[in-house]
C-alpha cells in the first residue's frame, strides 16, 4: 500500500511538473496574423489621461507563466498589467524589468484621450474579455497621431491577443515597444520583444538574452504598414482554425452528375489549419436547400457523420497542416454518394433543383466552436436565371447615402446551363410606410450575340435613377423574367427572396449629430465629494460626412439651490459618421471637482451650423449623487463589518478613492505582523504621497492601536507589530509626486496642466502608538542586491503637518549575501558647479548610502521629464513635522533631516 502509494505520489508530481513547464512563458512562441479590427460596442469605462490605471477584475482566472491571474491593471502608457499594480520597464535591450507579468502594444510615455473600456462576452469556459484603448497616442504627440487598439484575454486557453485598429493623424514617432512579458525572476523576468515586420521576430529577453539584438522601437515607418487596421499578434498556444470549404460558394452543379468520384477536388470537404500539439477537434458539415433551414420544404440532402460511431460529430484524427483537407466518407441525405461522393444521379427524383447552402463547423476541445459563413452554390437545371445581389445601393448596414440621385444596379446570374440571350428586369422602390414610389422601372437585356453563358453573371442599371423625397429609409424589390425560355425555377428570380426581410437603403443629411447619453457620472456611479473627475459624453452622427466644425457644452447644476457649478466647453470636436450606429465619447478637458454632497444634474449638448436637429436631440442629461469620504473610526486586522477593512493597503485604498470627508481614525486590531509591500518588488513599501483630496487640519488621518493593543508595548506578541518590506529601500513614503502607485491616486489621470495641483501632499497624517508605544516597525529590506540607503519613513519635499510619535523602529536590515550588517552612513550633500546645484541622489555611490528610522529630504522636484519643465512643479519644503516620543535602534542615524524646511 505504502509503495502504491509512493507511486501515485510520484505520479501526480511528474504531471504537475509537466503542466507547470507548458505554461512557462518561453514554451509558446507568439504568432501573427491580418485580422479584422471589431471595436467593441460600449463597454465598461476604465480610466483615462496620463499615466492612469485602474484595477478590473477578471471573471475568470487567466494563466500566464505559471501564474493564476483575478484581477488586471489597463494602463494609459498602452500596457495592461497582469496581477499587478506596478510596472516600471526598462529599454534595456532584449530585456523586460518590472514588478510582474505584462502586455504592451505601444508601451511608452503614452497618453489615452477618450478613455480605456472593456467588455466581456462570451460564456463560461470560453469567456473573452477585451480592453480596448479608444484615442492612444505619444504624451508628447497627443494632438498629431491617435490609434485605437484592443488586449484580449480568453479564457481556458489563456490567449492573449494584441490587435491594432484605426490610425488618424500624421504620425509622431516616439520610443515605444510591443512585448509579452512573464513573472519576475529576482530582478528581471521573460519577456518577448516583438520587431514588427513581414514576417515580425519574436525576441527573447532575460535569461535568453540574444547578443547582438537591440531593442526594437516602434518608429513612423511601422504605423500604417506593418502596424496597421487588423494586425493582430497572438500569444498562446493557437487554436486549429477553419480554413475553408467545398463547395466553396459560387459553383453551379448539373442534375445527373456525380461529384467527388473522378475529380478528388469536388468532394464535399472541409480545411483544416492545425499543428501538432494543438487541442483536438471534431467537424460538422451539411448541404442543405433550396432556401433556407427555417423554411419547412427545405431538405438537409447530405450531411456526414463519424465513420466509426455514425455521430454527426466526426473525428478527423491528429489531422495537421496550414490547408488540411478532410474528404468525408460516411453520413446520410438523398445526395450522399459511395464513399461521401456529392452525388446528383441515384436520387434525381428526390430533390429540387435551385440554391443550397453548405455549411462547416469545428468544435475545439476545451475552447468552443467556430462555424464558417454559409457557402451558397447551385444546382442546375436547363433554364434557371436569378437575382444574387443588389449592387447599388448598398443596404443601410454598410453604407448611408447623401440626399442626390442614385443609381440602381441589380446583378443577374444565369444558374441554369444553358446560354441565356434575353431577359427582363423589373423594380419598384417604397418608402418606410410601404407607398410604392414612381413607376415600375424596367429593363429588356437582348444580346443573341453575346449571350450570358452558364455561371456568369452580367450587373444591369435601370432608369431613371432613384431621386429620394426626403431623408431617410427606403427599400427595393427587383426581378427578373426569362423571356428565351421557361424558367424551371422561379423562387430565385426575385429580390428580397420569399421569406426574407425588405432590402432598406438609406438617405441621411450631410451632417445629423445627436447626443446618445452621459456616459460618466451616471446615477449608478461613485462620485466622492472634493474629487477631480473628468465627465464624459456620448455623441452620435447619423449624416453622411464627419464632423470637426462644432462645439460641446457640458454643465453641471446643483439640484438643491439649482446654482451652476461646473462649465467646459470644447471645439471643433471629431464625431465621426459611420455606416451604422457609430458613436463618439467625449471628455470634458476641465476636472470637475464636486463641492457639497448631495444630488447633481449633468448636461452635454453639441452644437454645430452645420446641423438643424432641434436642442432636444442634441441634449443629453442624467442625475448623479456626490458622497461623502471616509469620516469617523475604521478597523484594520481580523474581523469584518462596513468599518473594516483586512489590510493596511486595503485601507490606504480607500483613502485614496474616496478621500477624506472629516478625521478619520484607523485602529490596528491585532498584534499582527501587519506586513507592508514586497522585498522583492522595486517599489517602496507603502505609497502615501501626492494629493488626497478632503485632507487638512479638519480632516487628520491617524494610524492607532486599537483599545486592546494600546495597553500593551510594543514587541514579541504585544502591541502591534508592522513589517516596512522595502524593495527598493523606502519604507513609508510621503511627499510631492507626480506618478504615485497607489491605484485610486488623483495625478496620473488628470491633465498636465494640473499634475502640479494634484502632485502636492495635503499632510496631516498621523502615527501615534500612544503612551505605551504600542506600534513596533520593523525594517525588512532584500537580501539579492546591495540596499544601503534604506528607512522606514522618506518624507519629501512637500511632506508637511504629520506626525509620527511614540513608536518603535527596528532594523533588519542584511547586505546582499543575507549577512546581518552595520547599516551605512553616508549622506548625499549638494554638489555645485558653478551656477549650477546638483542634489546627489541618494543611491549615488553603489558601495555605501545611509540609513535612518525617519527621512526628511528636500530637494528640487523632478517631473518624468528629468525636470520639472513639463508640469512647472513648485519648489516645497517640510515643515511642522512633529517627531517626538520615538523608540530607534538598528539604523545608522535615527532621524535624517536635508534640506529646507524643518
Amino acid at each position: 500500500m505504502k509503495l502504491q502509494k509512493l507511486i501515485t505520489l510520484l505520479i501526480s508530481f511528474f504531471l504537475a511538473s509537466i503542466f507547470l513547464q507548458s505554461q512557462q512563458l518561453y514554451d509558446i512562441t507568439p504568432t501573427e496574423k491580418d485580422g479584422t479590427w471589431q471595436p467593441i460596442s460600449g463597454g465598461t469605462y476604465v480610466t483615462a489621461g496620463d499615466d492612469a490605471m485602474a484595477q478590473v477584475n477578471l471573471p475568470f482566472t487567466f494563466r500566464i507563466d505559471e501564474q493564476a491571474v483575478t484581477f488586471v491593471y489597463p494602463n494609459t502608457n498602452g500596457y495592461i498589467q497582469l496581477g499587478y499594480s506596478y510596472m516600471s520597464l526598462s529599454p534595456t535591450p532584449g530585456y523586460y524589468y518590472g514588478g510582474g507579468m505584462c502586455v504592451a502594444f505601444c508601451g511608452g510615455d503614452g497618453y489615452e484621450r477618450s478613455g480605456i473600456y472593456y467588455t466581456i462576452t462570451g460564456s463560461s469556459p470560453n469567456r473573452v474579455v477585451t480592453f480596448q484603448w479608444n484615442s492612444y497616442s505619444n504624451y508628447y504627440g497627443q494632438s498629431s497621431f491617435q490609434i485605437m487598439a484592443q488586449i484580449k484575454l480568453y479564457e481556458t486557453s489563456n490567449t492573449i491577443e494584441i490587435i491594432y485598429g484605426p490610425q488618424t493623424g500624421s504620425v509622431y514617432s516616439y520610443t515605444s515597444w510591443i512585448f509579452f512579458a512573464g513573472r519576475r525572476i529576482s530582478s528581471y523576468g521573460p519577456a518577448y520583444n516583438i520587431d514588427p515586420g513581414s514576417p515580425s521576430r519574436y525576441v527573447k529577453g532575460y535569461p535568453n538574452y540574444e547578443s547582438g539584438y537591440t531593442t526594437r522601437f516602434l518608429d513612423a515607418a511601422d504605423y500604417g504598414t506593418t502596424i496597421k487596421q487588423g494586425k493582430t499578434y497572438i500569444y498562446g498556444k493557437a487554436d486549429p482554425e477553419l480554413v475553408g470549404i467545398y463547395p466553396a460558394g459560387g459553383e453551379v452543379f448539373r442534375v445527373g452528375q456525380i461529384y467527388g468520384g473522378t475529380d478528388p477536388n469536388q468532394h464535399p470537404a472541409l480545411f483544416i489549419k492545425r499543428k501538432a500539439g494543438m487541442a483536438t477537434v471534431l467537424l460538422n458539415y451539411q448541404i442543405y436547400g433550396p432556401g433556407d433551414l427555417s423554411d419547412p420544404s427545405t431538405k438537409i440532402i447530405y450531411r456526414a457523420k463519424d465513420p466509426v460511431n455514425s455521430s454527426f460529430d466526426v473525428n478527423p484524427g491528429n489531422i495537421t497542416g496550414d490547408s488540411a483537407r478532410y474528404n468525408f466518407t460516411a453520413g446520410t441525405g438523398v445526395c450522399f454518394g459511395t464513399g461521401g461522393n456529392l452525388d446528383l444521379q441515384t436520387n434525381a427524383g428526390q430533390f429540387e433543383p435551385g440554391e443550397y447552402t453548405v455549411e462547416g463547423k469545428m468544435i475545439i476541445d476545451q475552447v468552443g466552436t467556430v462555424q464558417l459563413p454559409g457557402k451558397k452554390f447551385n444546382i442546375a437545371l436547363a433554364w434557371d436565371i436569378g437575382i444574387t445581389k443588389i449592387a447599388k445601393p448598398r443596404p443601410k448596414y454598410e453604407k448611408k447615402y447623401p440626399l442626390a440621385p442614385l443609381d440602381l444596379v441589380v446583378r443577374v446570374n444565369n444558374l441554369g446551363l444553358n446560354d441565356v440571350d434575353h431577359f427582363e428586369v423589373l423594380l419598384d422602390v417604397y418608402d418606410a410606410s410601404g407607398t410604392k414610389l414612381g413607376n415600375t422601372r424596367t429593363l429588356d437585356w437582348n444580346n443573341p450575340s453575346t449571350p450570358l453563358a452558364s455561371g456568369a453573371f452580367v450587373e444591369v442599371t435601370l432608369s431613371p435613377n432613384f431621386i429620394p423625397p426626403a431623408t431617410g429609409d427606403y427599400y427595393l424589390v427587383a426581378a427578373v423574367n426569362l423571356l428565351s425560355s421557361t424558367d424551371l425555377l422561379p423562387s430565385n428570380n426575385v429580390w428580397p427572396r420569399s421569406g426574407a426581410s425588405n432590402y432598406y437603403f438609406s438617405f441621411a443629411k450631410e451632417i445629423d449629430v445627436r447626443g446618445v447619453e452621459i456616459v460618466y457620472p451616471k446615477s449608478t456611479d461613485e462620485v466622492i465629494v472634493g474629487r477631480p473627475i473628468n465627465p464624459i459624453a456620448k455623441f452620435t452622427n447619423q449624416g453622411v460626412n464627419d464632423l470637426d466644425f462644432d462645439s460641446i457644452f457640458f454643465e453641471i447644476k446643483y439640484n438643491q439651490t439649482s446654482q451652476v457649478v461646473f462649465r467646459d466647453t470644447l471645439v471643433n470636436y471629431v464625431i465621426s459618421a459611420g455606416s451604422g450606429y457609430d458613436t463618439t465619447n467625449v471628455r470634458t478637458i476641465k476636472n470637475f471637482v464636486p463641492p457639497f454632497l448631495g444630488e447633481y444634474q449633468i448636461c452635454a449638448t453639441i452644437y454645430s451650423p452645420w446641423d438643424n436637429n432641434p436642442l432636444s436631440i442634441r441634449k443629453v442629461c442624467t442625475n448623479f449623487t456626490v458622497n461623502s469620504g471616509l469620516i469617523g473610526t475604521y478597523t484594520i486586522g481580523s474581523g469584518s463589518g462596513s468599518k473594516h477593512f483586512a489590510t493596511i493597503q486595503e485601507a490606504v485604498d480607500a483613502l485614496y478613492k474616496y478621500g477624506a470627508g472629516g478625521h478619520v481614525i484607523f485602529e490596528l486590531k491585532d498584534r499582527g505582523p501587519y506586513v507592508l509591500g514586497d522585498v522583492m518588488e522595486d517599489r517602496p513599501a507603502l505609497d502615501l504621497s501626492s494629493y488626497i483630496h478632503g485632507m487638512g487640519p479638519d480632516a487628520t488621518v491617524t494610524f492607532r492601536p486599537s483599545a486592546d493593543r494600546a495597553v500593551e508595548k510594543g514587541g514579541n506578541n504585544s502591541g502591534v507589530t508592522i513589517h516596512v518590506c522595502a524593495g527598493n529601500g523606502y519604507g513609508i513614503v510621503l511627499g510631492q509626486n507626480t506618478d504615485p502607485l497607489n491605484q485610486y491616486a488623483i495625478c496620473p489621470s488628470v491633465f498636465p496642466s494640473q499634475k502640479n495641483k494634484y502632485s502636492k501632499p495635503n499632510g496631516y497624517f498621523i502615527f501615534d502608538g500612544g503612551q505605551n508605544k504600542s506600534i513596533r516597525f520593523i525594517l525588512k529590506t532584500r537580501t539579492d542586491v546591495q540596499k544601503y540607503t534604506h528607512n522606514v519613513f522618506f518624507l519629501k519635499q512637500g511632506s508637511s503637518n504629520n506626525q509620527i510619535k511614540n513608536c518603535i523602529f527596528e532594523n533588519e536590515y542584511k547586505n546582499a549575501a543575507g549577512n546581518s550588517l552595520t547599516p551605512h552612513v553616508f549622506l548625499p550633500h549638494l554638489r555645485t558647479s558653478g551656477s549650477l546645484v546638483d542634489y546627489m541622489t541618494d543611491q549615488y555611490l553603489s558601495t555605501t548610502g545611509y540609513s535612518a528610522a525617519i527621512v526628511l529630504r528636500t530637494v528640487a522636484p523632478k517631473d518624468k521629464s528629468g525636470g520639472n519643465t513639463l508640469y512647472n512643479l513648485d519648489t516645497l519644503t517640510c515643515n511642522n513635522n512633529i517627531i517626538s516620543g520615538n523608540e530607534i535602534t538598528g539604523f545608522g542615524y535615527g532621524v535624517v533631516d536635508m534640506g529646507g524646511g524643518a
